[in-house]
């Protein structure tokens, strides 16, 4: 018991004495030269190219995703084509229910965080997307890659490439 009393007390001691230390010469030097604090120092522009690079897409070769479709919203890397059926049958359900089918995850927000498909409808009004999944959840699989997104301004959009592009649903 003794001991435990002791150990605490020295313990105690040492924690107040290292709460009360002064950062080293060499952390000094360190914030100095940009390595704690270097963000405070660099201008926004290199910060937001810092942050695209950190976060940059790896993109299929086969896709239509450019960094000009995300800047430019007078390009869209929306078309017109052939949907599965499957989506259709999804699409039919959530315009009709407002909600996923059983089975199958969807109903978050989508951000358009690519900048591909509109932002704002005709009347100028922001559009808000949500997502959905085509394919029904299995646990312990992989949900795919194959989406469906509809706007705030009734349309529907398909990819089969996890938002690399979209198709309009019509």
């Amino acid at each position: 018991m003794q001991f435990l009393k002791n150990f605490f007390l020295l313990f105690s001691l040492f924690t107040g004495i290292f709460s009360g230390c002064q950062p080293s010469e060499r952390t000094d030097l360190n914030r100095e030269k940009g390595g704690y604090f270097q963000h405070e120092n660099d201008s926004t522009e290199n910060r937001l190219k810092k942050h695209r690079n950190r976060h940059k897409r790896n993109r299929n070769e086969n896709t239509n995703y450019t960094a000009e479709n995300r800047r430019n919203e007078n390009k869209s890397d929306v078309s017109t084509g052939d949907v599965p059926a499957k989506a259709l049958k999804v699409l039919k359900y959530v315009r009709e229910y407002g909600v996923a089918k059983s089975g199958y995850v969807g109903g978050r927000r989508f951000g358009n965080f690519e900048g591909l498909l509109p932002k704002k409808d005709a009347s100028g009004k922001r559009i808000d997307y949500q997502e959905w999944d085509i394919n029904p959840k299995v646990n312990g699989k992989n949900r795919g890659t194959e989406r469906l997104v509809t706007g705030s301004d009734g349309k529907g959009y398909y990819t089969s490439d996890h938002y690399g592009s979209f198709v309009l649903v019509e």
